[in-house]
């Protein structure tokens, strides 16, 4: 992925991912696009975030102690 995830995050009751793409931290709704790369889940209590792209490549991030 062209991005770091960096922490996952409720806002206003929702989830939302933040990432760094291109030295530029910013939030990611579940179905927003960045790089080709749609936020499919993310969940806080579990602090964990799904990926998947046009090929139906999967990424799984598990940020449990960071």
């Amino acid at each position: 992925m062209p991005f770091h995830v960096l922490a996952v995050d409720v806002i206003a009751g929702e989830a939302y991912v933040s990432v760094d793409y291109a030295h530029h931290v910013s939030p990611m709704a579940l179905d927003d696009l960045l790089g080709s790369w749609r936020l499919d889940s993310a969940d806080y209590d579990s602090n964990t975030a799904e990926f998947v792209n046009e090929k139906n490549q999967f990424v799984r991030v598990n940020l449990k102690g960071v």
